[in-house]
């Protein structure tokens, strides 16, 4: 069924070769590789934050921002990695 909106007056069949033509399949692997590491890195330090908080209400809100704070550092450092081992040889 072609899309009816004019802003995507083409329809798909038109306009998908053209946002696929500068993708390739490493592109694809790239992104899940980095998703991967997002959910582990999440995972992790949410964790580890929350064993770890002491002080009972005001114990758990300094936990869950500094966990929130740190997720962000890291996730920024693991995207500068991957983004410097898979694009650097390109």
């Amino acid at each position: 069924r072609e899309c009816t909106s004019p802003m995507f007056s083409t329809g798909w069949r038109r306009a998908w070769p053209t946002k696929t033509s500068g993708m390739h399949v490493s592109d694809v692997f790239n992104g899940l590789a980095k998703s991967l590491a997002d959910a582990v890195i999440i995972a992790y330090i949410a964790v580890y934050h929350g064993l770890t908080t002491k002080g009972g209400a005001e114990g758990i809100g300094s936990s869950t921002t500094r966990s929130v704070v740190v997720t962000i550092i890291w996730i920024a450092l693991a995207h500068l990695f991957f983004t410097i081992l898979f694009y650097y040889n390109r």
